[in-house]
């Protein structure tokens, strides 16, 4: 970028409470409200004469102070700038006054604020060709600790969030069945487990919790089995919108975020991807084209935004690379060169029960859920056209007439993915309640090609 079009930028951090955590789609605008853009001189006190670091930087700089809310600065605060598409300046603390200096081009960026004792703090700013001034005013609060206990040992490596407000943290749990939070914001809280190392056996577990300042606070999760899940599937696209292939190089990846856990999964070279284990409810769905060996590519994506239907959910989704933002409308779920399209049978055999419900009670409700089941194994030929086998599905209605939980027994069907679509679907069911106790129930499923 030539020197003329580096514009001064005065920044004025002051400790008190917006935060915006790091995403993996481009960054939305801080919720800080800029003031009008203004000469130097008249922007912030690291322009007046407070600052000698600002003050000796040349006229295309940026500048500000990090103060709490009493006004005080806070020296040893952590800056980093993270660009959009360009390249990072160095990293720099501020200085026994709360100042800190850097130099900026004309782009988006990312001002992050870290301080042992206090939240992370992030905001966005953009710097527009010309623009002499920005004067900012970015909240920072007194962190919050969190300590999650659970009652499963067997758990350790499990994905557990904590989301408080619009902001996610994410963390694994130890082999002590714990996990440790801190700098998290103040307030109320959400804890949530999510453990699919077992993909047929998914464990899960939400909890809530509130977070006050200087203390630690701790939850307890009681880990159960998922009760419904779901296989999301889907196809990149191109910005120009024809399927999105591996053929011009490069990985194909999505990044999926559903109720603060996030996860990536690669793509086949034909664009087409599966996303197991993925809660009902809302989902944002980004599809990258990245360079493995390069951190920085994929900065930007193609964002979708969907509700996750048990047992199965289509999307389409955009895929942008590193040069290239994600605007325009969303795209639907297709079809792509490369899939297999024939349709598959699927058999129900005879159940068999322990409880108060009979077989037919049972094969009145499992009946009407074959579309579903069909969906599942479509899946799986899409990557396997001559896919077929028996899934046997243990499950256990508690006395409401729910599925209490749903495992697989001695299936031969070689796919876990329709496997586990499987079992979402009859967690999902509901039955009729049983005339006392909980009923325990062998449902076998054959699954076969056919058009």
């Amino acid at each position: 970028m030539r020197a003329s079009l580096l514009p001064v930028v005065v920044l004025a951090l002051v400790a008190a409470g917006c935060k915006d955590p790091p995403a993996l789609s481009a960054p939305s605008p801080a919720t800080s409200t800029p003031t009008t853009t203004a000469p130097v001189t008249d922007a912030s006190p690291a322009a007046d004469g407070a600052s000698t670091a600002a003050q000796a930087l040349p006229a295309t700089a940026l500048a500000g102070t990090v103060v709490d809310s009493a006004g005080q600065p806070i020296a040893g605060a952590a800056i980093e700038i993270l660009p959009v598409g360009m390249v990072s300046p160095p990293a720099t603390t501020t200085d026994a006054a709360g100042h800190f200096a850097s130099r900026l081009s004309v782009g988006s960026w990312r001002i992050k604020v870290s301080k042992k004792g206090r939240s992370e703090t992030w905001v966005t700013q953009e710097i527009a060709e010309g623009q002499s001034a920005v004067a900012l005013t970015i909240t920072v609060p007194e962190a919050a600790s969190l300590v999650v206990d659970t009652d499963c040992k067997a758990c350790v490596g499990a994905f557990v969030s904590v989301s408080v407000g619009n902001h996610g943290f994410s963390s694994t749990l130890r082999e002590n069945g714990a996990a440790t939070f801190t700098g998290l914001p103040v307030g109320d809280a959400v804890v949530t487990l999510h453990h699919d190392k077992d993909p047929r056996r998914p464990m899960h577990s939400e909890a809530p919790v509130k977070l006050t300042p200087g203390a630690e606070s701790r939850a307890t999760l009681k880990v159960t089995a998922l009760a419904a899940s779901a296989n999301v599937t889907g196809v990149l696209v191109e910005r120009d919108g024809k399927c999105a292939t591996t053929a011009g190089g490069g990985q194909l990846v999505v990044d999926v975020m559903f109720r603060g856990f996030q996860r990536r999964v690669v793509a086949a070279a034909n664009g087409t991807f599966t996303v197991p284990n993925v809660l009902p409810g809302e989902c944002t769905l980004t599809g990258l084209r990245i360079d493995p060996t390069n951190a920085m590519s994929g900065a930007n994506g193609g964002r979708t935004e969907t509700t996750v239907v048990a047992p199965a959910t289509r999307v389409g989704v955009k895929v942008n690379d590193f040069f290239h933002a994600s605007d325009g409308p969303p795209v639907g779920a297709r079809d792509c060169p490369g899939e297999y399209r024939a349709k598959g049978a699927v058999r129900a055999g005879a159940a068999l029960t322990k409880g108060g419900l009979s077989p037919e009670v049972i094969r009145r409700v499992v009946h009407p859920n074959l579309g579903r089941l069909r969906s599942c194994y479509e899946l799986g030929l899409r990557a396997n056209p001559k896919l077929e086998g028996r899934v046997v599905v243990k499950f256990v209605i508690d006395p409401s007439g729910a599925v209490s939980s749903a495992q697989e027994g001695n299936s031969d069907l070689q796919d876990a993915g329709v496997v586990v679509c499987v079992l979402g679907a009859f967690r999902s069911m509901k039955f009729p309640r049983p005339e006392s106790g909980s009923v325990t129930v062998t449902y076998p499923v054959m699954f076969s090609p056919g058009e």
